[in-house]
């Protein structure tokens, strides 16, 4: 099973060829591996709290075998933190709305396009120095 430093290259090179694909103006594909930066993100978290660093097995409520934000959130036991920042930060909390709604079971088999706007609106709440995706980073 992959670690919290697999993880955050995973994070990383997500999130790369998610700008690569939008600069390229594939915005769809743009969008559905900026979600898996988020998530592998939180998976990092989640390895480096839990302990052992190694992500761990599934479980009876695979709590943490999912795709939801808002879900790894919650294993990751970072929720209150999050929930208190949010309210001293605006733009903590509007990143957040933005980035919780990826689901790629969702889009796997979506033929509509998403839009420009959603995959560029999505990766600049990554990039937003006061947002949700840079907030996680110290827990790393």
């Amino acid at each position: 099973m992959p670690n919290h430093k697999d993880f955050k290259i995973l994070s990383d090179r997500y999130r790369a060829s998610a700008e690569s694909l939008l600069n390229a103006k594939l915005f769809d594909a743009a969008y559905y591996l900026a979600g898996y930066s988020v998530e592998c993100l939180l998976k990092a978290i989640i390895c480096k709290r839990l302990g052992p660093n190694e992500y761990p097995p599934p479980n009876v409520n695979s709590t943490h075998y999912t795709h939801l934000v808002k879900k790894l959130t919650e294993t990751a036991g970072i929720e209150k933190d999050l929930e208190y920042e949010k309210e001293r930060c605006s733009e903590l909390r509007n990143s957040y709305m933005v980035l919780k709604d990826w689901d790629p079971k969702t889009l796997r088999y979506e033929s509509s396009p998403l839009g420009e706007k959603k995959a560029i609106n999505y990766i600049d709440e990554i990039k937003n120095k006061k947002g949700f995706f840079k907030w996680l980073n110290k827990y790393l």
